[in-house]
């Protein structure tokens, strides 16, 4: 199965939650990573979606501590829409 993989970075001018209220994220650039699979089978080339994670830039690296979240496209769009706002 073909594979790609893009990468972008966020930043955010406010604390954001995706999701969970209770899970609130810092404000600051986050590196959001986009799997997506070659769709066999069809006439054209096409891609499905299969995983978005999230990892902050400045991670905490002094503590040799890197956390990279799963996250919803659908809400992080919607988070940045309302930090845009």
């Amino acid at each position: 199965m073909t594979t790609r993989i893009t990468t972008r970075v966020v930043t955010f001018a406010h604390p954001f939650t995706l999701g969970e209220p209770d899970d609130t994220h810092p404000a600051g650039s986050y590196s959001v990573e986009t799997e997506e699979e070659l769709l066999q089978g069809v006439s054209f080339p096409a891609y499905r979606r299969t995983r978005v994670s999230m990892q902050r830039v400045e991670a905490e690296r002094t503590l040799g501590l890197l956390q990279i979240e799963t996250i919803d496209p659908e809400q992080l769009d919607h988070a940045l829409f309302k930090d845009n706002s």
